[in-house]
């Protein structure tokens, strides 16, 4: 009789927690493909790639031309002071070693800024899940994405019956003001 009560108990309050879990979902990967901030970034980061490229080749313009002068130097060695060739040497040395700095700054500059806006997308997706799940009375509430690749993470939700009833991806992109792409 003991155990009978016990198991009718222990029985009765799965039943009761089970009731009152309820369990929603969101595609991490399709919210952020969908944001306007994403799409900003997209265009900013390519603008300022341009930008870079454009003023690199400015400069190895300059530095072509530079080195052919000194190719041209060469010919006529016999005329040339040693102090005018190693001068001319460690200029377009100075010239080289710039641009390759330049270079390394931009790209740690570019993977700084969009690593910093990503992380900052990532928040506002955070938050607004938080809110709309709050707001649904969700329990729990897991990132699922498209791609198994995605680097990130691997697919939390292994199995979903509710033929996207607890799908909040649409709500969060609403939320974060933005229109939803199409699906893949």
């Amino acid at each position: 009789m003991k155990y009978g009560i016990l198991t009718v108990l222990i029985i009765f309050s799965i039943n009761s927690y089970a009731q009152k879990l309820k369990i929603g979902y969101t595609y991490e990967d399709y919210i952020f493909a969908s944001l306007k901030e994403t799409k900003a970034l997209q265009d900013t980061l390519t603008a300022q790639q341009q930008r870079f490229q454009a003023k690199n080749e400015a400069k190895n313009k300059i530095y072509q031309d530079k080195y052919a002068e000194y190719q041209a130097m060469m010919k006529d060695v016999a005329s040339l002071t040693t102090e005018q060739l190693n001068g001319k040497l460690k200029e377009l040395q100075g010239m080289k070693e710039e641009m390759e700095k330049e270079q390394t700054q931009f790209q740690t500059d570019y993977q700084t800024n969009a690593a910093k806006v990503v992380s900052e997308i990532r928040q506002k997706i955070q938050k607004a899940t938080n809110e709309i799940a709050k707001a649904k009375g969700y329990t729990y509430v897991v990132r699922r994405n498209f791609d198994n690749n995605a680097g990130e993470s691997n697919p939390v939700l292994l199995y979903t019956a509710d033929n996207g009833a607890d799908d909040l991806s649409m709500d969060v992109i609403t939320k974060l003001g933005s229109v939803p792409i199409k699906k893949q």
